[in-house]
């Protein structure tokens, strides 16, 4: 099985998704693919651990891949669906806040009553939109 940092995905994946994952993490799968509870692709250690506030290796790799921590240098639009279960509307707003915080230029679009990936076709256009009028000769 595929492992990160060195740590077997079947010590903190159920099957079949420790066998599933490294498909899925090329960009080709639908989140429809993934179950409803997300607590149905770990491990009852895994979650005994979690449960308790105990810091596991997944715990680092989120944490040294989170978002919240990144402070943009140019303007940024963060586009969302307020129907959004992967990256609810909340978190969204929580990550807007703190960029804002540590002084970056960002803007919320919410692009309507939309799930992850019907906002993220909503949004497409209009992010070329913005692109092309800051890109456009004055």
């Amino acid at each position: 099985l595929a492992s990160v940092e060195d740590r077997p995905l079947d010590e903190t994946l159920r099957e079949p998704w420790a066998s599933r994952v490294p498909g899925l993490l090329d960009g080709a799968f639908d989140e429809d693919d993934l179950p409803r509870d997300p607590r149905a692709l770990f491990t009852d250690a895994f979650l005994t651990a979690h449960d308790a506030g105990e810091e596991t290796w997944l715990h680092r790799a989120l944490a040294a891949n989170s978002t919240h921590d990144f402070v943009p240098r140019a303007p940024l639009r963060v586009y969302y669906g307020s129907e959004d279960e992967t990256v609810t509307p909340e978190d969204t707003a929580r990550a807007i806040a703190a960029m804002r915080a540590a002084g970056a230029d960002v803007e919320g679009i919410d692009v309507g009553a939309l799930d992850h990936k019907d906002a993220s076709l909503e949004a497409v256009p209009l992010i070329r939109a913005w692109f092309d009028a800051l890109t456009a000769p004055e």
